[in-house]
């Protein structure tokens, strides 16, 4: 206990451990989460480039096989290294806050079992429909351009082992930390939630375009993931909820790829 009665927990009073983000330090953080996503593709074409040069192949397809090899992993790395790098920020801009379930505070925790619950049938449910509208009503064109995950999704062997390990254990409590819990928190107490809402859902929807662009009905379900993690980590005052409804949904379409992939 310090002289003024606050209680010190590794170092840092509980006076100051809920010291605001704010919006421009969210914004920051998230600026420099997208810089760690441009400066990993960078490396990434190097390695290429160095695993090129080594192997002295010329065959094209055997370039590409191992670029393949290459890519999933190092995505992987990279987006492990971008998460570690937003909680250091966090940590360094507004201690406690992490774990702080207050107006104030990100919402890093479990959260009550009945929204638990509701995230999972959510995101179950949302996974489903958009599956309906891809299979039934809008077919994707086989020839059309793919993002990078999705490339990744589609090509047997590490590639796709990475890809279900990215959307189903990194991106989800990544996304949902840095989106829903980060920016939201932080521009919320700067502008108001009204506003944090409408910017964190553009954000969201925004840095998965490489992903949806080509294809209208994933950028709206993506856009409806953005809308119904937030409304669940609003609902529920914690992150918990919000990454099980984002990993239930993810979950369905590694399943179904699985599935097309198996047969």
């Amino acid at each position: 206990m310090n002289p003024d009665g606050h209680i010190d927990i590794a170092g840092v009073s509980d006076a100051h451990s809920t010291s605001p983000l704010g919006a421009t330090r969210a914004l920051l953080i998230f600026a420099v989460y997208i810089a760690s996503q441009f400066v990993a593709s960078v490396l990434l074409g190097v390695v290429v480039g160095l695993a090129y040069a080594l192997s002295g192949v010329q065959d094209p397809d055997a370039i590409s096989i191992i670029s393949s090899s290459v890519q999933g992993p190092a995505l992987v790395i990279g987006l492990i290294v971008s998460a570690l790098i937003v909680v250091q920020m966090v940590r360094r801009f507004a201690p406690g806050s992490i774990k702080d379930r207050s107006k104030d505070g990100i919402g890093w925790s479990l959260g009550e079992p009945a929204y638990l619950l509701s995230g999972l049938v959510i995101g179950i449910t949302l996974g489903l429909g958009y599956l309906s509208v891809a299979s039934v009503l809008v077919p994707p064109d086989p020839e059309m351009s793919r993002g990078p995950l999705a490339e990744l999704a589609i090509t047997p062997g590490l590639s796709q082992l990475s890809w279900v390990f990215i959307a189903i254990i990194v991106a989800p409590p990544l996304e949902e930390f840095l989106f829903r819990g980060v920016l939201f928190s932080g521009i919320a107490q700067s502008w108001g939630q009204s506003i944090a809402a409408l910017l964190v859902t553009a954000l969201f929807v925004i840095i998965h375009l490489p992903e949806t662009i080509h294809y209208w009905p994933s950028m709206i379900a993506v856009l409806l993931l953005g809308i119904t993690t937030l409304l669940m980590r609003v609902k529920s005052e914690s992150l918990g909820p919000a990454v099980t409804l984002h990993v239930a949904y993810n979950l369905v379409l590694v399943i179904t790829v699985s599935l097309i992939s198996m047969g």
